[in-house]
């Protein structure tokens, strides 16, 4: 049972915003919108400089079993966000009562119950399931929020797999309390101000299921949406975020009293860097420290979700989340004379952008900048494996906010270049007859690929590898029979992977002669342009070159292809043979570029991509008996 990801991501590590407390359905599973569907969805969120209450009233019609996911629950809160009221029934389609939630069927849980992972949040889980279709659920519940720095992330969606019909959001705030809103897709709201009292009002619908798209672009935002920020708020401190600089000094506020060290940690750090000279050693020798001593833990208690902890607590407890690690680091930094950076991003893969037009917290991770001699070093300070300087897949890429007193600013990481993500991969087969080929491994692998890795190598033992392993490389079918990992340096960005497999159903017969296929390339498999609704996106490139060698099995030859290549603005793909007396190698090249490709385009990438794997699947290695 999981939340929606966008839900979670933000709940987890951005603090709660009021519309996280709105209905979740337990189970993200994708439904036909004919199952059941949401009749109306309406959010009420008041504020009168006191208190923010949130009031969500649902209304589900339920027709079949396969429609029950909607009629499971998790309500979210905190011992400082407690809902106040909560209240559920069943009716048949016609409004006639059937029964009403009972107390007893709301359990309290743990909102995470993951053994690494902190929190001071909670839910409230029950159903309301009936055994005759249609029934109609009827849910409203209120929230009341002590303390907030978000007023709403909405939109009409209340579960991806299923419609919408009819979604209100409505914000009553004081006439003269300030808000940032920011709303896409939607009729704008024409303010109405009575008795002191401004109204908003917004209404949408979610007509149509969108399903997921490989590799779309998350961060275009393309259904409506209302996001609203207080001005002026207080979030364990009082802060403002009228614009960038002033969130930002919020956040320096927050961080500005936990840089202190304990006296035995400053003497060991002192004590550390000693023999080194140049500041980047000195960086270098203390994120090594960093990694060696302390483990990366979630933590999300009271304001916790923003506020990293002092250094002091991890320096007694050699724990901390991303924002405690990395302010840690942040001040074994400034112990030894060296300035950084807090910086806040969005992390992962394929992250949806920062909306720049309302100042609030978008952000789940944090890592560290250091302006070092003419140059920037980044820190991940969350592994313990992955090299100094080296950000990855993971924040690589983007805009982050840099954190300065009255200088906070958008600056950009590093992204990742074709040199930085590419795989090496070299083969070597020797067939004795068919059915009876051992092949021979030697992958270099940088980038993502190399994250992964060495990560495997730190935090799981040999038989989960091997598993892994089993399932991962490049064959229809092999037995894997021996592999090892080698990695030089911890700072070395790349990892050496060597395995020897036997591939029972290769080479095959034709005839009188061997066909081989070729180790596959991992292409993933793209909507037809026809069913396509979403750009895709691309946030680092592909560059992959094959040594494929084949030994020449006695009484056998075999000839050389000439180059085939397929080239344009989306990538390239090319594959050549040349041969000797005793073996044919083979050596294959693919890129793809990173960037974004329009709906427009999308019909020419997918050619692309089509074109590549015909080809791709046409291109065997054929071994013909010698004349004699």
């Amino acid at each position: 049972m999981v939340f929606p990801l966008k839900n979670v991501l933000q709940l987890r590590h951005s603090g709660f915003f009021v519309t996280f407390f709105l209905v979740f359905v337990s189970g993200y599973l994708f439904g036909e919108s004919g199952d059941a569907y949401i009749r109306k969805y309406t959010t009420e969120i008041k504020y009168n400089f006191k208190h923010l209450s949130c009031k969500t009233s649902l209304e589900i019609q339920i027709n079949n079993r396969e429609g029950e996911n909607l009629a499971e629950f998790n309500i979210p809160y905190t011992k400082k966000n407690r809902i106040t009221q909560l209240k559920a029934s069943i009716t048949d389609i016609n409004g006639g009562a059937i029964r009403e939630l009972g107390k007893k069927e709301v359990k309290d849980m743990s909102l995470f119950r993951d053994n690494i992972f902190y929190s001071d949040a909670f839910c409230k889980v029950f159903e309301l399931k009936y055994n005759v279709f249609p029934y109609i659920i009827e849910l409203e519940y209120v929230q009341e929020f002590e303390e907030f720095y978000m007023i709403t992330d909405w939109d009409p969606v209340y579960h991806s797999g299923f419609k919408t019909q009819n979604a209100i959001l409505d914000l009553q705030i004081p006439q003269d309390y300030k808000v940032n809103i920011y709303a896409n897709h939607i009729k704008a709201a024409k303010p109405k101000t009575t008795d002191g009292k401004t109204v908003y009002h917004w209404e949408a619908s979610y007509d149509t299921i969108r399903s997921d798209e490989v590799f779309s672009s998350l961060h275009l935002m393309t259904g409506p949406c209302v996001i609203i920020s207080p001005v002026d708020f207080t979030y364990g401190i009082k802060g403002n975020m009228i614009n960038w600089t002033a969130f930002g000094n919020y956040m320096y506020d927050l961080m500005r009293d936990g840089n202190a060290l304990p006296k035995e940690e400053a003497d060991h750090v002192l004590k550390l860097i000693s023999n080194s000279i140049s500041n980047i050693d000195k960086a270098r020798v203390l994120y090594h420290y960093l990694q060696d001593e302390t483990r990366y833990i979630s933590v999300n208690i009271d304001i916790g979700g923003l506020q990293p902890y002092p250094a002091d607590y991890v320096a007694r407890n050699k724990f901390g989340d991303c924002k405690a690690l990395v302010n840690y680091m942040h001040s074994m930094l400034k112990l030894a004379g060296i300035k950084s950076v807090y910086c806040l991003v969005q992390s992962g893969s394929n992250p949806h952008g920062i909306i720049k037009e309302i100042p609030s917290q978008q952000f789940d991770h944090a890592i560290l900048m250091i302006p070092i001699e003419k140059d920037t070093v980044w820190l991940e300070c969350t592994s313990n494996v992955l090299p100094f300087g080296y950000l990855g897949s993971f924040t690589q890429g983007r805009e982050v906010l840099a954190i300065e007193k009255d200088r906070s600013c958008f600056v950009r990481t590093p992204a990742q270049s074709l040199a930085d993500v590419g795989a090496s991969c070299s083969y070597r087969f020797r067939t004795e007859k068919a059915g009876n080929c051992r092949a021979e491994i030697d992958f270099l692998l940088q980038g993502k690929a190399f994250e992964r890795l060495a990560t495997m190598k730190s935090d799981l033992n040999r038989e989960e590898i091997t598993e892994y392993l089993k399932h991962s490389l490049p064959f229809k079918s092999f037995e894997l029979q021996t592999w090892s990992v080698d990695r030089p340096g911890r700072d070395d960005v790349s990892i050496r992977l060597k395995a020897t497999v036997t591939l029972p159903d290769q080479p095959r017969t034709f005839g009188e002669s061997l066909v081989y296929d070729f180790p596959a390339l991992s292409l993933a498999n793209f909507e037809k342009p026809s069913e396509r609704k979403l750009p895709v996106h691309f946030s680092f490139p592909v560059s992959i070159h094959d040594t494929l060698v084949y030994f020449i099995p006695q009484g056998y030859t075999a000839t050389s292809s000439a180059l085939r290549k397929i080239e344009n603005k989306f990538g390239s793909w090319q594959i050549q043979s040349t041969m000797d007396d005793t073996s044919v190698t083979i050596v294959r090249n693919w890129t793809l570029y990173p960037g974004d490709i329009s709906i427009s385009d999308y019909p020419s990438f997918y050619a692309f991509i089509s074109t590549v794997k015909d080809t791709e699947r046409k291109s065997k290695l054929i071994f013909k008996l010698k004349n004699r």
